[in-house]
């Protein structure tokens, strides 16, 4: 009778689920992307204490890879998944797999000693990074409202860092370059997408992470205890999950609408900051954190204006 009750719970969920509208489903995700991600930086800070930050990259790594194989080669089998592996570009491939994992090896270092609060403000700055590297390295229009959402959003930076009123610790430091590394891997990506397949380039990232961190990982190995195991597992299924929920989100709504909802990244590291470790959230690090969220709004919702007028100017003549 309680299997019963729930698969028919389960059932209903799911229809109510198919039932909203696209941008509700895509709301709803955007919550559960955000809240993964912050669950990813509470057992990342927990396991930090314990195991180096090259085993828990490297095992993070090798355990998405056997969590994505399955779906990965479902289609066209073992033979189709390889061939489907191929790419045009396996310098540059290489390159965007170490870039990543370099970053997640520094966002691991860090976590132990920086509050979860501050480590998810920070990661707004990526966005910044992304489109200042865009207009360098890739060549995209270089307009005067971007420079000035990029001052803006380095103001809210500062905000939270106080260079010259609070000492800046080693983990911040790692923290920026981090989010630095990421920005480099979004333009590396956008550069591949143009010959590469999206999920090809997801698993050879899984890949080269788990090549990458390997002799490094070797160098300081300790074999990870029952508990410490679980934790990992639980670290790369909260991954997946953030990296699925995050990517029908994208497909179901406007950015308009998802990135708003990001802000929400801010409120669960400072609940589950205070409950699980009491960090206690400073106001420098959520307001810099809203003011750099802001940004990231205003530079999306800018973006997508300036797209529907570039298509309707066609179509009108002018």
């Amino acid at each position: 009778m309680n299997d019963q009750a729930g698969v028919n719970w389960r059932t209903r969920a799911a229809n109510r689920f198919t039932g909203e509208s696209d941008n509700v489903k895509a709301v709803i995700l955007t919550l559960m992307a955000g809240l993964s991600l912050t669950l990813i930086g509470a057992v990342g800070k927990k396991l930090g204490q314990t195991l180096h930050p090259f085993e828990i990259s490297f095992v993070r790594s090798l355990l998405i890879l056997v969590l994505m194989a399955p779906w990965f080669f479902r289609g066209g089998g073992l033979i189709g998944g390889l061939r489907s592996l191929k790419t045009s570009r396996p310098i540059l491939m290489g390159l965007t797999g170490i870039s990543f994992a370099a970053a997640i090896f520094l966002w691991f270092w860090a976590l132990p000693g920086v509050p979860l609060d501050l480590v998810i403000a920070l990661g707004f700055t990526t966005q910044l990074f992304s489109m200042f590297g865009a207009v360098l390295f890739l060549g995209e229009p270089s307009r005067l409202w971007r420079w000035g959402a990029m001052a803006v959003g380095l103001a809210g930076g500062l905000i939270i860092i106080r260079p010259g009123y609070a000492p800046i610790s080693m983990g911040v430091i790692a923290l920026l370059g981090c989010y630095l590394l990421f920005a480099a891997n979004r333009l590396l990506i956008k550069v591949l997408t143009r010959t590469d397949r999206p999920n090809s380039i997801v698993i050879w990232f899984a890949i080269v992470s788990a090549i990458f961190s390997f002799p490094f990982a070797l160098s300081v190995w300790q074999t990870p205890t029952l508990e410490q195991a679980i934790w990992l597992v639980v670290l790369s299924c909260l991954t997946t999950i953030n990296h699925l929920t995050m990517t029908w989100a994208v497909r179901f709504g406007d950015i308009a609408v998802i990135e708003p909802v990001n802000l929400t990244r801010l409120l669960w590291a400072a609940l589950i900051g205070f409950v699980v470790f009491g960090d206690i959230p400073e106001v420098f690090t959520l307001i810099g954190g809203a003011v750099l969220a802001g940004t990231v709004i205003y530079i999306t919702r800018r973006e997508r204006r300036d797209a529907r007028e570039r298509v309707v100017a066609p179509e009108t003549g002018t």
